[in-house]
């Protein structure tokens, strides 16, 4: 069974480091539970093109006009390469091991539309983090982070989930796409914060606009989470 990781990748040059480095693991863990694993990352600059694919992705060069159209891209490609299944992560985004091993029985029960609603976000310049708890009840969802995708709900839209002329709202688009199409997501229960985004000054979202719980980040809990040096 395959699984391909997919990624869209937007500037913050200073993220790719941290991003590569903690793929690799969740790749090797992935291939701990006998899972093939590709990857693919929509890319627009020649130097987003030629980092990743020297860091072992498959590159699809795209305008990054249009969020929607960079990801579907993306997503298409891996489908019609074949993989039972994507995982969506964002090129600012971390995930635990953990997330994995709760991962697996799903996809050993071929589990159309998965993910998580909790996740860290970090501010990486300011030294904070904030819980994000998930979405109100009245409109539940998981998150796009680390969400996973069989290639069965894919086919329903030809590999492309999302709608093509969007700048924001990928994880709504997505949702309310597939949902016409009879499927919905399964939200994976955990009282644990295993998926880590990492904000910068010039984030697309302002910190100020960001729900959730702050406090001063514990690097060391962090670290010890995600298995990989943050700062």
């Amino acid at each position: 069974m395959k699984i391909t990781i997919v990624t869209a990748v937007h500037g913050r040059e200073y993220l790719w480091g941290y991003f590569n480095q903690a793929i690799r693991y969740t790749t090797h863990k992935f291939e701990s539970l006998g899972y093939d694993v590709d990857r693919v990352a929509a890319v627009t600059t020649d130097k987003e093109q030629e980092y990743f694919y020297n860091a072992g992705w498959t590159t699809i060069q795209c305008s990054n006009e249009f969020l929607g159209k960079k990801w579907n891209n993306a997503i298409e490609y891996a489908w019609e390469d074949g993989c039972d299944y994507i995982f969506i992560i964002g090129s600012d985004d971390i995930v635990s091991d953990e997330l994995i091993d709760l991962y697996h029985p799903l996809i050993q029960l071929d589990e159309p539309m998965f993910g998580i609603e909790k996740l860290y976000f970090i501010q990486l310049d300011k030294d904070v983090i904030k819980e994000f708890r998930g979405y109100p009840n009245h409109k539940r969802m998981a998150l796009g982070a680390a969400k996973m995708i069989s290639k069965k709900a894919l086919s329903k839209v030809g590999g492309r989930p999302a709608k093509d002329l969007i700048k924001r709202g990928l994880d709504t688009s997505i949702l309310v796409n597939l949902r016409q199409h009879g499927y919905n997501d399964y939200i994976v229960e955990t009282n644990k914060f295993l998926i880590l985004d990492m904000k910068t000054k010039d984030n697309l979202t302002r910190w100020e606009d960001l729900k959730g719980i702050e406090y001063t980040a514990n690097y060391d809990k962090l670290e010890s989470i995600f298995n990989i040096k943050i700062k």
